[in-house]
């Protein structure tokens, strides 16, 4: 997912911000936010999640799923 995140990064620079975590080493973060399997994608909007996908998607599917949340 990384070239797929970091394209979509450059494409939406200043709509949204991408952020990776090592879930490993993030337990805590994987725990407060149910990640049961990666990769796991949240969307976060004023501080609060309102998205949350587990899988690989293509960058065009994923845009599908995040345009409407932004």
């Amino acid at each position: 997912m990384a070239p797929v995140l970091e394209s979509l990064a450059q494409e939406t620079a200043g709509q949204m911000n991408v952020v990776q975590i090592d879930a490993h080493g993030a337990v805590d973060v994987s725990s407060e936010y149910g990640v049961m399997s990666l990769p796991t994608m949240l969307l976060f909007k004023g501080g609060r999640p309102v998205g949350q996908w587990t899988g690989y998607f293509t960058k065009e599917v994923l845009k599908r799923k995040l345009d409407p949340l932004l």
